[in-house]
């Protein structure tokens, strides 16, 4: 029998976003299409998020996760997506590394 070590294959960075509760369903949809991974047998496989939850303020809180190299196009995704839905966001928030 073979024995074999461990390995780190990838490491990701999760994001913790408060994004208002009309805009959670296109988020996701929008995130999925962005950072899903393109199948030869079936197409585009959209990228589910991670979860998401409600703590009784104006919003809800999605969870998403991405690999340390997409950092900055998920930063730019972000950007986008913001102002595609009009939503205000601090700027100091689409920095990478913040």
């Amino acid at each position: 029998m073979v024995r074999h070590g461990v390995e780190i294959c990838q490491k990701n960075i999760q994001f913790d976003l408060l994004i208002p509760y009309e805009s959670v369903w296109p988020f996701a949809l929008a995130f999925g299409e962005e950072f899903g991974i393109e199948s030869p047998e079936i197409g585009n496989v959209p990228k589910p998020i991670d979860g998401y939850y409600w703590e009784g303020g104006p919003g809800w809180h999605v969870q998403v996760s991405v690999p340390v190299s997409e950092e900055k196009r998920f930063y730019n995704f972000l950007r986008f997506f913001c102002k595609k839905e009009g939503l205000p966001v601090k700027k100091e928030d689409l920095k990478p590394g913040h």
